[in-house]
């Protein structure tokens, strides 16, 4: 209950959350960082347990760091502190949604490795976030096979990037029935919120930028009349009528992760997340064309009907099999997925 509340939850009892869970197979792992430990709630609709490590919130926090930045022994540790301790209830389990503490936010939680099997998380199960537990609402059963997409090309000062992000969006857009494609001069807020009302599926291509004084990521949309370009943030999008799309793909730098001075601020992702919509973004920077690849693998699931935390899991399977086989790009490790739902 102290961990929800932390995360300006309103707070239900571990006995409703199970509730929820049955018949899911999913497992909900809540991780708090204390002052000297680290606190792992793991719950299914059958058990509970609760696991404290001994370790600094200054070293975790020097960890997540490098884990984020493809450190592999730091992956390894994060995954001894946070994970391991919840081995026996998600050996059950058959998808695990991580809650994880605002320190912990930019945490790669799929790339988490476990040293005695050299296994990344995501092998093991679909890896989910929510920004909190009490949120999370039963799932209505298997996902629709989306059909319509409203894909956006955000304006760019760089014309080299401009030719990957719009060939982005026409790849992308080519796996649905339906698509309303917005080009960077007509790539308007308010157009897309108008091409939202007719879309299962929103794909926001572009980049970001970073407000003053740490006020978070931007998406940069075109002005009116060739005016200076809008700056779309997390209070702007949380302000406007909620987006009817079930999945948010959000293929601009670093949309899953909240500015770090602000306690109660939130991330572009958890922003859009807020009107119920499942969102795939990003926690670090991915070089344009290795985000064409993965955003492209993304879709082609979401367009055959499998969910946003499935078309994720299959989509870094697909990257993990490519490292594997001698491909270079670790691009898979930056995705995350976001979620008000319990998996099935």
């Amino acid at each position: 209950m102290y961990a929800e509340r932390s995360l300006g939850a309103n707070a239900v009892p571990i006995e409703e959350l199970q509730r929820r869970l049955d018949g899911s197979g999913a497992a909900i792992l809540e991780i708090a960082v204390l002052p000297g430990e680290v606190v792992t709630i793991a719950i299914t609709h059958s058990d509970v347990k609760v696991s404290r490590s001994s370790q600094p919130s200054a070293e975790i926090a020097a960890l997540s760091n490098r884990a984020v930045e493809g450190d592999e022994h730091a992956s390894e540790a994060l995954y001894d502190a946070m994970i391991r301790p919840a081995d026996r209830i998600l050996s059950g389990a058959t998808s695990v949604v991580i809650v994880p503490d605002r320190l912990l936010a930019g945490i790669p939680f799929a790339s988490l490795t476990d040293r005695t099997t050299g296994r990344r998380l995501t092998e093991r199960m679909p890896v989910a976030i929510a920004s909190n537990a009490s949120s999370l609402r039963i799932g209505n059963g298997p996902a629709q096979k989306a059909s319509s997409i409203a894909g956006v090309v955000l304006p760019s000062g760089d014309a080299s990037t401009l030719p990957d992000s719009e060939r982005e969006v026409a790849d992308v857009a080519a796996f649905y029935s339906h698509s309303t494609a917005l080009l960077p001069r007509q790539a308007r807020w308010e157009a897309l919120q108008r091409a939202a009302t007719s879309a299962n599926v929103i794909h926001i291509a572009g980049h970001t930028e970073r407000q003053p004084g740490d006020g978070g990521e931007a998406l940069l949309f075109a002005g009116a009349e060739e005016g200076p370009l809008e700056r779309v943030s997390w209070q702007t999008i949380l302000a406007a009528p909620a987006l009817h799309a079930g999945v948010v793909v959000l293929a601009a730098c670093e949309t899953l992760r909240p500015p770090k001075s602000a306690t109660r601020a939130l991330s572009l992702g958890a922003a859009f997340g807020a009107g119920g919509a499942d969102v795939i973004g990003t926690l670090a920077p991915i070089p344009d064309r290795d985000a064409h690849a993965l955003f492209r693998s993304i879709h082609r699931q979401l367009a055959a009907g499998f969910s946003a935390t499935d078309a994720l899991h299959i989509a870094q399977l697909e990257a993990i099999r490519n490292e594997t086989a001698g491909g270079r790009t670790r691009a898979w490790r930056a995705l995350a997925v976001l979620t008000r739902q319990i998996p099935h």
